[in-house]
């Protein structure tokens, strides 16, 4: 299980509860008073995803149903990577198994810890291709996606990997699909933004982590990018993994003489070991220049981390405001998505999904890692209704064809409706955000707030 206090600090009698409801489930097949009891424990805390899964695969029982396996990141690095997946397939599945299910078959879920390893993710592929499982959704990072995607396309096994932009995952068609938008996507919106916003720039300087192939992929990406603003001598990398190999936290005074008498741009590409380390480069080297440009990644800047609202000294601005990402997706940008609404409006859905009696998650914030999870789930919930008209007990490569069926389509978590691509790429586009100041409850924070080309200054409140 995952460690309770990490999803909800809440009483001992909420850890008894969802231990005896998995002790009945897993030991006995006693699913009647495993409910119970993962009922008794969601009820004191429904912030858990997990509990919720439990539940709804306690309510199955041993009756049929679509077997989807979801590897994600327990006990590899950040938990709350997990926790984040975690609340987007749990939400898909209580909202699709109450809403009658897929022609009346329910979908129940298989939690795996792959660790964010690829020794582990492979180890976990073999056992699931084995098994009776319908698709695989999940792990987080590109290295651990691409091990166990190999293993997946062998065996024909449907994965949809939510999280990584990788684009050699694209190598394992016509079984292996990518939700979040690709590199190319990200790097092209960011070299559109760059190429607007520069004004006497002539030096580069972009941070990446050699031995992650996101980062790697990004870092050449952009350098390529941006050849003909940028010559090769004014562009300058900086390895995170080597920074830590040498245990330095100083800057290079390449860096520092730059910002301090020129006025550079500053792109960040770290992974998801190194963004604390990204985070504070940043301040250090706002601190030194705090109009220096600044530009995040597509993912592993767009943490709750930076939002951290510290103020530069002798300045109004906090150290990472102003800084854009290239996320996939946005909360602001998709309010009128059920699954926004289902967390922050329950009332407009009441009467479509009457089962739903209190928001999800108490509250609490969902990100893009949620909103990908929720809609990979939504995709193979769809394909599999898809298949199931043409075959009734349709296979695993079934399910894989209508993902790429030319009038196949889901809204997820988004606004816009998202296809499947025959190359295992989705439609989904790049939202930019920037570290903006906000005022709410007679406060200021930052938030990530939606920007476009044509208007990428903080909108107003």
């Amino acid at each position: 299980l995952v460690d309770y206090e990490e999803a909800c600090p809440t009483s001992e009698a909420f850890e008894i509860a969802k231990t005896a409801g998995s002790a009945f489930m897993s030991s006995r097949n006693d699913y009647e008073n495993a409910k119970d009891d993962f009922q008794k424990a969601y009820d004191m805390c429904s912030n858990d995803p997990e509990t919720l899964i439990y539940l709804n695969n306690a309510k199955i029982g041993s009756n049929r149903a679509y077997n989807v396996a979801i590897p994600v990141p327990i006990s590899g690095g950040d938990i709350g990577n997990a926790l984040m997946m975690l609340r987007g397939f749990s939400q898909a599945q209580d909202i699709i198994n109450n809403s009658g299910g897929i022609a009346g078959v329910s979908l129940r879920l298989l939690i795996v810890d792959d660790n964010d390893a690829q020794a582990t993710a492979r180890q976990i592929a073999n056992s699931i291709v084995g098994s009776d499982f319908s698709a695989v959704l999940g792990h987080w990072s590109s290295d651990t996606s691409k091990a166990a995607a190999e293993i997946y396309s062998q065996s024909a096994l449907t994965f949809i990997a939510p999280i990584s932009i990788f684009d050699k995952l694209g190598d394992y068609t016509p079984y292996v699909f990518r939700l979040n938008a690709t590199s190319a996507k990200g790097i092209e919106e960011l070299k559109k933004y760059i190429l607007n916003e520069l004004t006497n720039q002539q030096e580069l300087f972009i941070f990446f982590d050699s031995i992650n192939p996101y980062t790697a992929e990004l870092k050449e990406k952009l350098a390529k990018s941006l050849g003909d603003r940028f010559s090769r001598n004014s562009i300058e990398f900086t390895d995170f993994n080597s920074q830590f190999q040498m245990q330095s936290d100083t800057l290079a005074e390449s860096l520092i003489d730059a910002v301090e008498n020129r006025n550079p741009l500053i792109v960040f590409f770290p992974s998801n070991k190194s963004a604390k380390r990204a985070l504070e480069v940043i301040k250090e080297v706002r601190a030194i220049n705090s109009e220096v440009l600044v530009v995040g990644d597509m993912a592993n800047l767009y943490i709750a981390e930076t939002l951290n609202d510290e103020i530069i000294e002798n300045s109004a601005n906090s150290y990472t405001e102003g800084m854009v990402l290239a996320p996939a997706w946005n909360i602001d940008a998709s309010r009128s998505s059920i699954f926004v609404r289902a967390i922050e409006n329950i009332d407009s859905l009441k009467d479509e999904y009457p089962h739903l009696e209190a928001p999800y998650w108490q509250g609490s914030d969902v990100n893009y890692a949620a909103a990908l999870s929720y809609t990979a789930l939504e995709s193979i919930s769809e394909a599999i209704k898809t298949a199931v008209q043409e075959n009734s007990n349709p296979t695993r490569a079934d399910i894989a064809e209508a993902l790429v069926k030319s009038d196949f389509e889901v809204n997820g978590a988004f606004q816009e409706p998202i296809t499947f691509r025959k190359t295992g790429e989705s439609t989904i586009a790049i939202q930019l955000v920037r570290v903006c100041p906000t005022q709410e409850n007679n406060s200021s924070k930052l938030k990530f707030k939606p920007i476009s080309l044509d208007s990428p200054q903080c909108p107003l409140d």
